[in-house]
């Protein structure tokens, strides 16, 4: 399930009003999704490794999860149990346009194919300026993720952002740049 602007922004601010310390956060990192704020998230300020927390639950399928965990952590917390109310609503206004999720190994194939290294460095700004657009504060860049040569810069590029919780943004410029490629 992808979240909208809106939702993710309820769901930035209700986690931030329950867990309102980096400690707190990593407590619902760790009993949500088995993984350390550190691995989920890049370094930055509370609001922006929130926001990137739930991305990465997104883009893991671990959303509701995430979700569970702030409730049972936090059960009075009215922001959060509200949350919890409007979640349901959004998964089913969400649920006909849900995708199967994209091979990464195929993905970064498509991406090697279909762009040149100049076009590549165009991705990664555009990939930069949809993750600004959305309050995430993450560096793209062919520099920032490093490698000799187009395949490994791709390959360095997709596993940045996968474990950033990123590739769908990733995905979704390839489709605005080639559509049908992915």
């Amino acid at each position: 399930m992808a979240l909208r602007g809106s939702q993710l922004k309820q769901f930035a601010d209700a986690l931030l009003d329950g867990f309102p310390t980096r400690a707190d956060l990593e407590l619902l990192s760790l009993d949500g999704l088995g993984v350390t704020l550190d691995v989920a998230t890049s370094d930055g300020a509370l609001p922006a490794q929130t926001r990137e927390l739930i991305l990465h639950a997104q883009a893991h399928g671990t959303l509701e999860a995430l979700l569970r965990a702030a409730v049972d952590l936090r059960p009075r917390n009215e922001i959060i149990r509200q949350l919890a109310a409007d979640f349901p609503r959004w998964t089913a206004e969400r649920a006909p346009l849900a995708e199967a999720p994209v091979n990464p190994t195929r993905l970064r194939q498509a991406i090697v194919d279909a762009f040149s290294v100049e076009e590549l460095q165009m991705l990664s700004a555009d990939v930069e300026d949809l993750l600004r657009g959305r309050g995430v504060n993450i560096p793209v860049s062919l520099e920032i993720v490093g490698g000799a040569g187009k395949p490994a810069q791709v390959l360095n590029l997709v596993q940045y952002l996968q474990r950033r919780g990123q590739l769908p943004v990733l995905i979704e410029a390839v489709r605005a740049t080639r559509p049908g490629l992915v």
